[in-house]
């Protein structure tokens, strides 16, 4: 599977009303693999691993934050 994650807003509204945030640069995509059993009802296994970097910047520009990330989640059935 591949995926890519993308912002439905231009701008990031932080939790308790802290402001907000204009995404400059957004990227996350990633791929992966699942094995399904067609007798069950969810897939028995897989992983997934989907890396980007963000830059989210204040409205009036005095502060930029920019971060990488890469997130990695895998999974299995037991009894398999």
């Amino acid at each position: 599977m591949k995926v890519e994650q993308t912002p439905r807003e231009s701008t990031w509204v932080l939790p308790n009303g802290q402001g907000r945030l204009d995404i400059e640069q957004y990227t996350m995509a990633g791929e992966g693999s699942m094995t399904i059993d067609a007798s069950l009802p969810l897939p028995v296994g897989g992983e997934l691993t989907v890396r980007g970097d963000q830059t989210y910047v204040e409205p009036d520009g005095g502060t930029r934050l920019s971060q990488s990330q890469v997130d990695r989640v895998g999974w299995n059935t037991p009894d398999r």
